[in-house]
């Protein structure tokens, strides 16, 4: 395996879709800056997990679990990747991290993957161990990509980052084709008031429809389930996190990450928090404001469901507000 270390530049792409690109294989624009809080949290421990993936021998099955070991994971990426159709050809990950969920995106879809991340390290680990990314620097809200280039663009563990989601679903919106869908997957508030903390804002799923139709989108569905890491994707993720434990904790940034890790097992074990999963599409009225037709697309029906924790499908049981299981509703 590559020794991250040695590895000075991973801003790949390697397509013409980064705009103003002079070169194959470099995204353009300058690094983005990344504060000491997110460098603690996120940078440093994509380092430790690409070392914990080679300390511990895993599959190459494995990685993902391994370097996305997000609370709500695998069941929110199933449970999204259920409501989008058969046929997707290029994928947009914001603040895609370490590049586990953008792989496992890329393997279900058989989908072109850019994963964009502004961390560097984050960038290079995604680089080495899924080489079929196309890994791009920016953020959630500043990307290099060309305006209607994503089937699907989604924001996968960044919403609750954010205080102001707003430039992020902007840059959703430039980013998708007319035809396109956004997958909004994150922790969410387990009532239907918002609320935050030192680190992070738990949105309701009332508040995150609200955003979306607020920046141009029509939501198609949302769902609601239990936050548990569940099957294989829970035990890889537990080894990992028990090597960086036995093997980082003289490090810089480890007790920050070891706090922030313990809060979210709280919440979710005293159900303060849900993972939820909202998908949504451009309204006419933004298809329009870029001057392409709208008039083929209809309204169509929004559904709320909840995904079962074993599989992670969508299954169409009752909305976490308590509707009835066949409540539809048109947008």
């Amino acid at each position: 395996m590559d020794d991250i270390s040695d590895v000075s530049d991973g801003t790949v792409d390697g397509q013409s879709r980064v705009r103003g690109s002079s070169a194959p294989g470099r995204a353009s624009g300058t690094e983005p800056d990344i504060d000491a809080e997110i460098d603690a949290v996120f940078d440093r421990p994509a380092l430790w997990r690409f070392e914990a993936v080679a300390a511990l021998g895993l599959d190459e099955a494995d990685l993902p679990a391994a370097m996305s070991p997000g609370p709500t994971f695998p069941a929110a990426l199933r449970s999204a990747v259920a409501a989008l159709p058969d046929e997707i050809g290029l994928v947009v990950d914001l603040g895609a991290g370490a590049g586990g969920a953008s792989e496992w995106l890329r393997l279900a879809t058989g989908a072109e993957v850019h994963a964009v991340e502004p961390a560097q390290r984050a960038r290079l680990a995604a680089q080495l161990l899924f080489p079929e990314l196309h890994v791009v620097a920016g953020s959630a809200s500043n990307t290099p990509l060309e305006p209607g280039c994503a089937d699907v663009v989604t924001l996968l563990g960044v919403v609750s980052l954010l205080d102001d989601v707003g430039p992020a679903l902007e840059e959703a919106g430039r980013l998708l084709a007319d035809h396109g869908h956004l997958v909004v997957a994150d922790l969410v508030s387990a009532t239907a008031d918002s609320w935050s903390d030192a680190d992070n804002r738990f949105r309701s799923v009332e508040d995150l429809e609200a955003l979306a139709h607020a920046h141009g989108f029509v939501v198609d569905s949302v769902g609601c389930g239990a936050v548990s890491a569940s099957g294989r994707w829970g035990e890889v993720a537990e080894r990992v996190d028990e090597w960086i434990e036995d093997h980082c904790a003289d490090r810089d940034g480890y007790d920050r990450w070891a706090a922030d890790k313990d809060k979210l097992r709280f919440l979710a074990a005293e159900g303060s928090v849900l993972g939820g999963v909202l998908v949504a599409r451009p309204s006419p009225q933004r298809m329009s404001a870029r001057a392409r037709t709208s008039g083929a697309h209809g309204a169509r029906v929004r559904t709320r469901h909840a995904w079962t924790a074993s599989s992670g499908q969508a299954d169409g049981v009752s909305r976490r507000d308590g509707a009835r299981d066949d409540e539809r509703t048109t947008t």
